[in-house]
C-alpha cells in the first residue's frame, strides 16, 4: 500500500512538470526585468534566478507538512511563495539596503492586497508592506520579498532576495 504523502508528492512534481513552460517563461521574464532595472546601479553585481527543484520542493513539502495544511496539489503551488526564486546580488552589506531602496522606488504604483508593480511590466508585482529585512533563524536579517507573475489568467509565485557577496 502506497503512502498518501507520496501520492501527493508525485501529483505535485506532475503539475510542475505540466506547466513547466510557463514557469520558465516567468523565470525568464522577471530575470530581464531585474536586469534591465538594476544592473545599471555600479553596487548591484549580478542578478541571478532558479526555478526550485523537484528535490528540494520534495524536501519542503515533507518538513513544513505541506501535505497535511494543503488540500490539494494545485492548492499548495498557488501558494508556494519560491517556486521561482530571483536574488539581486550586491557587493556589501550596506548596499542591501539602498538596493531595497530601489526597489520600493522602482515598484511604485500600488496594486491589490499590499502589492506594487512598475509601468514598463504590470505583470511583475511585489509586496512592499512586510516590514524588511526580516529575521532569519540563524538572527541575521534578509530582504526577503514576496511577489507574483501574471500571466494572463495564470499567477505564479516568485521570491526576491537582495544579498551581499557576502551573505551569498
Amino acid at each position: 500500500m502506497r503512502l498518501e504523502i507520496f501520492d501527493f508528492i508525485d501529483d505535485t512534481m506532475n503539475l510542475i512538470e505540466e506547466n513547466q513552460g510557463v514557469i520558465k517563461e516567468g523565470t525568464h521574464e522577471i530575470n530581464e526585468f531585474f536586469e534591465e532595472m538594476f544592473l545599471p546601479y555600479d553596487n548591484v553585481l549580478n542578478i541571478v534566478s532558479r526555478v526550485k527543484s523537484q528535490k528540494s520542493l520534495k524536501e519542503k513539502i515533507l518538513r513544513q507538512d505541506f501535505y497535511l495544511k494543503y488540500k490539494s496539489p494545485e492548492n499548495l503551488v498557488e501558494n508556494l511563495s519560491d517556486l521561482i526564486g530571483v536574488r539581486i546580488e550586491c557587493r556589501f552589506i550596506e548596499d542591501e539596503k539602498d538596493v531595497y531602496e530601489r526597489v520600493l522606488d522602482t515598484f511604485n504604483i500600488q496594486g491589490a492586497k499590499g502589492y506594487y508593480y512598475n509601468e514598463k511590466n504590470p505583470s511583475i508585482l511585489l509586496k512592499l508592506d512586510d516590514k524588511q529585512p526580516q529575521l532569519q533563524k540563524n538572527g541575521f536579517g534578509i530582504y526577503k520579498i514576496d511577489g507574483i507573475y501574471k500571466n494572463g489568467k495564470r499567477t505564479t509565485n516568485f521570491e526576491l532576495q537582495i544579498q551581499s557577496l557576502v551573505n551569498v
